[in-house]
């Protein structure tokens, strides 16, 4: 993007100094499932990550989902319910994934009344402002830099399976030459941002739903002058075949999501080819 955009594979080298803050950002509604309490978790949310250089800090925004109104496309294939406990065992798992980090953590939640903040007991929580998604990232983004004059990083809860090293390598970029990091998903968005500093402008007049999102924030960052950097590809849980992709990673041993991997080995989605 005219000069500024750069890309460094297999970069995994974690910040020497600095502290990185994390937000979980997503809309929901109520979760009732048979047999169990009512609980919150996050629907197409996103993680911003604080980073400063003499304090450890993350921030996670999530929803408060229900049947049939959270991650309908995999409903489609699981039942409602079966989606809606798989989206709430993504949410404990990441959070467990998040907690030894070296990020301070606080989750950005919907609607405001939600009593979201009992699913992540003792977590910082915020309440979700906004009409759409780029107005919900804005606000979210906003208030961390009001509160905390330092780089962020956002990225999905639909990602439960975001690489550590990615994590690290976008705080060590935002920390040195990068004004803006971009995790590409395989779907044209991307799974996590980061920003050295204020940037509404990335989240206004952008597709979102759509397999331009990544593309038209690169453009708009190009035109600002804003340096880039890309961070290996991933992908977003919105699909049954992404579930058939998480299963192998764990499988593998790439990541540990145990309530995400018992509902996997329980027969939660066929495998597909």
């Amino acid at each position: 993007m005219n000069g500024m955009f750069t890309r460094t594979a297999g970069y995994t080298r974690r910040a020497a100094t600095g502290t990185h803050g994390m937000v979980v950002f997503g809309t929901g509604v109520d979760c009732y499932l048979s047999h169990r309490p009512m609980f919150l978790a996050p629907y197409d949310f996103q993680v911003l990550l604080d980073v400063e250089f003499d304090e450890r800090g993350r921030l996670t925004l999530a929803g408060y989902p229900v049947p049939g109104r959270v991650k309908t496309r995999l409903a489609r294939v699981l039942g409602p319910e079966r989606a809606c406990e798989l989206f709430r065992a993504f949410i404990l798992d990441l959070a467990d994934r998040l907690r030894p980090l070296p990020y301070r953590v606080t989750w950005a939640y919907s609607p405001p009344a939600a009593p979201f903040p009992r699913l992540v007991g003792g977590a910082r929580c915020r309440a979700q402002r906004g009409r759409d998604l780029g107005a919900r990232m804005a606000h979210a983004l906003a208030a961390e830099f009001a509160e905390r004059r330092r780089p962020v990083l956002v990225i999905g809860a639909d990602a439960p399976h975001v690489p550590e090293a990615s994590l690290a390598e976008a705080a060590t970029m935002l920390c040195g030459r990068a004004d803006v990091v971009l995790g590409p998903a395989a779907d044209g968005g991307y799974y996590l941002i980061g920003l050295r500093a204020p940037a509404p402008s990335l989240f206004t007049g952008i597709p979102w739903g759509t397999d331009g999102v990544l593309a038209a924030t690169l453009e708009r960052a190009g035109v600002r002058g804003l340096r880039t950097h890309l961070l290996p590809s991933s992908f977003d849980i919105d699909e049954a075949n992404d579930l058939v992709r998480l299963r192998a990673l764990i499988a593998g041993g790439h990541v540990d999501l145990p309530r995400t991997a018992l509902l996997l080995s329980g027969g939660c989605v066929a495998a597909r080819s």
